[in-house]
């Protein structure tokens, strides 16, 4: 049985009631680094007893889905399903995953570049992906597997920047929320 947004309300306010925090939005992060945020949570579940699902996110991982969506998606897009159909979308988020959690890559400067990117949908917001012919990755004499992906991007970044600079006008509010996590956690 789901909650009403009433008596969601009155619980999250007897909860805060009884469990004071100083904060506008209820952050998980920021609760769990109190015990009276843990209490405030405690109280929350306890209210909800069977009636609320958890659901984790690893918001890497779902940041590098993303740019399978955003960056192989627009090339594609007439027919994506042979992509689909031969994994394309998982091998692109694994491997992307890989080279993201690698402590030797440069891929914090990626990652950054990416959400500006996809938040402005400026590619000079993105050079690493857009103006790199070469792609600085290779490490000792061989080449490292991301360039490939990061070449497709320089390649293809004129049908990949003029697909994605229509999501302001495709999306609601303007693509505000492109890489938000909310709509697959309902």
């Amino acid at each position: 049985m789901a909650i009403g947004d009433t008596e969601a309300f009155a619980i999250i306010q007897k909860a805060r009631a009884a469990h004071p925090v100083q904060m506008p939005e209820l952050k998980a992060r920021a609760l769990m680094g109190s015990a009276q945020g843990r209490r405030l949570i405690a109280s929350l579940l306890r209210d909800m007893e069977g009636r609320y699902t958890v659901s984790l996110y690893d918001k890497l991982l779902s940041l590098c889905a993303w740019f399978f969506e955003y960056i192989y998606e627009p090339v594609y897009q007439a027919d994506p399903s042979l992509l689909y159909a031969k994994n394309l979308h998982r091998f692109v988020a694994m491997y992307s995953y890989l080279w993201m959690t690698d402590d030797e890559s440069q891929a914090q400067i990626m990652i950054e570049q990416f959400q500006r990117y996809m938040r402005s949908r400026d590619p000079a917001d993105a050079p690493f992906l857009f103006n790199n012919s070469r792609p600085p990755l290779t490490r000792h004499g061989s080449e490292h597997p991301f360039e490939s992906v990061l070449r497709f991007a320089y390649g293809f970044r004129d049908i990949i920047i003029a697909d994605n600079a229509n999501l302001g006008k495709t999306l609601p509010e303007a693509g505000r929320w492109t890489l938000d996590l909310s709509t697959s956690a309902l």
